[in-house]
């Protein structure tokens, strides 16, 4: 039988917070592989149904609806049924989803060029280009990419039942940062390494074996307790106790402005891979470095907040944090008009070395926008506790849910209506009107 001080170490809460190694790696590479599928499912889809904007909207909104509905519809559920934390269920969870995302990654590029025929017959019979094989073409799209998009979404909630099932905090915005900083890797990986050295289906493989390493890892760890946890009725207390959570009316508003929030987000996302696309080039270099600045961004944001989330668990902190993105994309903004000759500059100085000049471009794009996406990486994690009203799996799903929502809205409104009427600039506007709306709601629209 184990002493009284045994059975004390062996159940002593951890530091709040600290993010347990295993979990770390874990999300990181989960993040790396996510990306390195999201590429090469596009670069695929691209071959078959053309690289116009509007083809592009429908896979990035496909992709982005498979995630919300897995954080929200399997994620929350199943972060409750892995059992108690101690007995280690949400890491079985876990591990289980990262293989079936493996599993269903080596499916599914052999089944996008098995539908080629498909394709073309649909093209044919209802008459090329126009609302009915758009429409077709959508349904194919969510078909193919919304099963392994909602394992992806649902891994987060799961894992932050794992690590904080009670309280989120520090812990949520970790792995959140860490994920990100993983997309930031496969992001690079995949434009700079993996596919013009390897080229789709050797990326694939690759993305399948860091799941599949993933899964080993996490599955390791089954039975091993993380702190524990007290149960609902002490999580709902917990919160009730320490976040000072909103009232049912005043989470449905914060709801709505956080998925304004991700409106927004995509549409300076959109406007500025338009507009250094035009200035930089097209080219998969270009493209990969402005994502991966851009996503580098949201994960320093998410990392920076997590040691001060308590304290700035409130309203004004969010709209704070609002008023700062209107403002350091308004600053940006300033600075469009100068970036074509800024290019001819930077081209001259460079002379014949390419990778000077794309280190240029990285560090100009690093400048204009490194503020604006840090903001946006650290309003997940503030949101996400302002939202809490029940466990860490609930409050995390719910939240992911609903920014998610509102950047599916982002990418088709941007694609669809606001890059071709009003340009890179009008579309830059009008996330700067969003984020400057969005700040003053704390003191207009929401009351505890």
């Amino acid at each position: 039988m184990a002493s009284p001080e045994k059975t004390q170490r062996t159940h002593a809460p951890s530091r709040p917070g600290r993010l347990p190694l295993w979990a770390a790696l874990c999300f990181f590479g989960s993040g790396a592989a996510g990306l390195l599928y999201e590429i090469v499912w596009s670069k695929e889809l691209a071959y078959l149904l053309g690289s116009s904007l509007h083809a592009v909207a429908a896979v990035v909104a496909s992709f982005l609806l498979g995630l919300a509905l897995g954080a929200r519809f399997l994620g929350v559920p199943l972060s409750r049924r892995g059992g108690a934390p101690a007995a280690g269920g949400s890491a079985r969870t876990y591990a289980l989803l990262e293989l079936g995302v493996g599993v269903l990654g080596l499916l599914i590029l052999p089944a996008l060029r098995a539908s080629d025929p498909l394709i073309g017959q649909l093209y044919r019979a209802l008459g090329g280009e126009g609302p009915g094989f758009a429409s077709a073409r959508l349904v194919l799209v969510m078909l193919a990419l919304l099963p392994p998009a909602a394992l992806m979404g649902a891994t987060l909630p799961v894992l932050v039942a794992h690590v904080e099932h009670d309280l989120v905090g520090a812990g949520l915005a970790r792995l959140y940062a860490l994920n990100t900083l993983g997309a930031v890797a496969g992001s690079l990986a995949a434009g700079f390494v993996l596919l013009p050295g390897l080229g789709l289906s050797a990326t694939t493989l690759v993305a399948a074996a860091l799941n599949a390493l993933v899964a080993a890892v996490a599955w390791t760890r089954v039975g091993v307790a993380p702190a524990p946890s007290a149960g609902p009725a002490a999580a709902a207390s917990a919160v009730s106790a320490h976040a000072a959570p909103l009232d049912t009316s005043a989470r449905r508003a914060m709801a709505a402005l956080f998925a304004l929030s991700g409106f927004g987000a995509l549409a300076f996302q959109m406007a500025w891979v338009r507009l250094f696309g035009l200035v930089f080039g097209s080219s998969v270099y270009s493209f990969s470095a402005v994502l991966g600045v851009y996503l580098l961004g949201i994960a320093v944001g998410s990392a920076l907040v997590a040691r001060s989330l308590p304290r700035l668990a409130n309203l004004a902190s969010f709209g704070v944090l609002q008023l700062a993105l209107a403002a350091t994309a308004a600053l940006a903004v300033q600075a469009f008009p100068g970036l074509p000759q800024h290019m001819l500059d930077m081209g001259t100085h460079a002379g014949g070395d390419w990778r000077g000049l794309l280190f240029a471009e990285v560090g100009t794009v690093a400048l204009l926008i490194g503020a604006p996406c840090a903001i946006l990486g650290a309003l997940f994690p503030l949101a996400t506790r302002l939202l809490q009203s029940r466990d860490g799996g609930h409050a995390t799903g719910l939240a992911y849910a609903v920014n998610t929502a509102g950047t599916i809205a982002g990418s088709l409104v941007a694609g669809f209506v606001l890059v071709p009427t009003l340009g890179v600039q009008g579309t830059h506007m009008t996330g700067l009107v969003l984020a400057g709306c969005s700040s003053s709601s704390h003191r207009r629209g929401i009351r505890r």
